[in-house]
């Protein structure tokens, strides 16, 4: 069946799965901001989203996302729910395919029916250990549950939407009850309880806080992407320069982020992602830098924490 895309000067209705979640609750405050309807979709309406907004959502039954998308008929679909415990992927395989793979074909699948937009958020884990600076040219080679089954669910979307847009990113931030388990959330708590971290300095990756990832897929330009792309800083760091960066933003001293190794332990090398074919085909796109990355997670922290506190 042929997909008919809505005018993009048309939209105005955006649904957002995982509203819930680091990036989710992100994307959801930029969609309000910019005067859209929100249609926002989770397990739990964790932040109290007005009825209107919040629809109940367990992606656990595949068919349920596609239900609501008929239903609700969004003009824009930002999937971005996922299980991003790797234990829990790693324990319950058959749940992991469910929500990565058959849960996002089938959102996919309705929202193509439907003739609107559809963005699948993915990961740069399903590169694997190989290379230092991937491409979206580079074969995956997804190493363990989440990222193999990330993988398989970008080819169930594209497959049932081949207008839909795939981005590779590595988002990095905060909820805003500070309730995940956020790479920045890890740091965070570390902190608090005056704990000693290591970073490891040969584990490249692409970090883009959940805040610049949400303003980048309401832009208005992204309307015309289609495929694959990576998306991230316009020059990747090692955990260990994340971490201390991070650290001495948040203004503790730098030096309590160790140095360490991750070879050692035999865990999975990243190599960080090549932004070219963005660039180049958003001309006017200028990749965060690693420095504006870390003042957006700064900013973030600021904010929630002095909701939290005033709460």
């Amino acid at each position: 069946m042929p997909v008919t895309i809505i005018n993009p000067k048309l939209e105005s209705s955006v649904l957002v799965t995982g509203a819930s979640g680091m990036l989710g609750s992100a994307i959801c405050e930029e969609v309000i901001s910019r005067g859209r309807e929100l249609m926002a979709t989770s397990r739990s309406n964790r932040y109290e989203l007005t009825e209107s907004a919040f629809h109940f959502c367990d992606l656990e039954d595949p068919e349920a996302g596609a239900h609501l998308v008929r239903n609700l008929r969004p003009s824009l679909v930002v999937h971005c729910a996922a299980i991003t415990d790797h234990a829990v992927c790693a324990s319950n395989l058959e749940l992991c395919r469910r929500v990565h793979v058959e849960a996002s074909g089938a959102l996919a699948q309705a929202q193509a029916a439907e003739g609107g937009r559809f963005i699948h958020i993915s990961t740069e884990a399903i590169y694997g250990p190989l290379g230092e600076l991937h491409s979206e040219a580079d074969h995956p080679n997804p190493i363990g549950a989440y990222a193999t089954s990330k993988a398989e669910g970008e080819t169930a979307v594209l497959a049932a939407h081949p207008e839909a847009l795939v981005l590779r990113v590595t988002p990095v931030g905060f909820r805003p009850d500070f309730s995940g388990n956020s790479l920045a959330e890890w740091i965070v708590r570390a902190l608090g309880n005056d704990e000693t971290l290591n970073g490891y300095t040969d584990v490249m990756f692409s970090p883009m806080a959940a805040p610049q990832v949400a303003e980048f897929l309401l832009h208005p330009q992204v309307e015309h992407l289609r495929g694959i792309y990576n998306l991230g800083s316009a020059i990747g760091a090692s955990k260990f320069a994340f971490a201390r960066a991070l650290v001495t933003a948040l203004g503790y001293d730098g030096k309590r982020v160790s140095r360490s190794d991750r070879f050692s332990d035999g865990s999975v090398h990243q190599g960080g992602m090549d932004v070219a074919k963005l660039k180049k085909d958003l001309r006017d796109y200028c990749p965060p830098t690693f420095e504006e990355v870390i003042q957006s997670l700064s900013s973030q922290h600021e904010t929630f924490k002095s909701k939290h506190n005033h709460d």
